[in-house]
């Protein structure tokens, strides 16, 4: 894939979009699950609370994140 016509942005949310949704409570969730919280109305602490679920990104140099990568992209500045 060409990053050139594609910006990093489109090709994390056509890879979001092409893996199960999975969304889960914190209690059901595990460390190789994105953590990203999918409604702003709920409180994080509230049991019902639901996580995006999805594989986390481990990145290039292998450091794991707790965001599958889309939501990465979308919660942090590129430098």
């Amino acid at each position: 894939m060409d990053i050139t016509d594609k910006t990093i942005r489109e090709i994390a949310w056509e890879e979001f979009n092409s893996t199960p949704s999975n969304p889960t409570t914190i209690e059901n969730s595990n460390p190789k699950l994105c953590k990203f919280h999918l409604d702003s109305t709920q409180d994080v602490a509230d049991s019902n609370t639901l996580f995006c679920g999805k594989p986390h990104w481990i990145d290039k140099s292998g450091k794991h994140h707790s965001y599958c990568w889309y939501h990465y992209e979308i919660t942090h500045e590129r430098k």
